[in-house]
């Protein structure tokens, strides 16, 4: 039998975000970032990809493009 999956299931997925590299001049870029930040601390898994410069206060782990589709093909 084939178990359906309960839309309030908790999955446990990372999330993956692409963002550009952090920048106090552009709100969009620092929402993104700041997504990833509140993410982590609510103990969710999240990263960012795309980005080489982060801010210093946030906790925004990135992920290199490779990692992310080693990650992939692994599921």
């Amino acid at each position: 039998m084939i178990r359906q999956p309960s839309f309030f299931e908790c999955i446990n997925l990372p999330f993956y975000i692409y963002a550009p590299d952090f920048s106090q001049k552009s709100a969009g870029i620092r929402a993104l970032h700041y997504l990833c930040h509140g993410l982590n601390e609510m103990g969710r898994e999240a990263y960012l990809v795309g980005t080489d410069i982060e801010s210093e206060t946030l906790r925004t782990p990135y992920s290199e493009i490779v990692i992310l589709f080693a990650m992939l093909r692994r599921d």
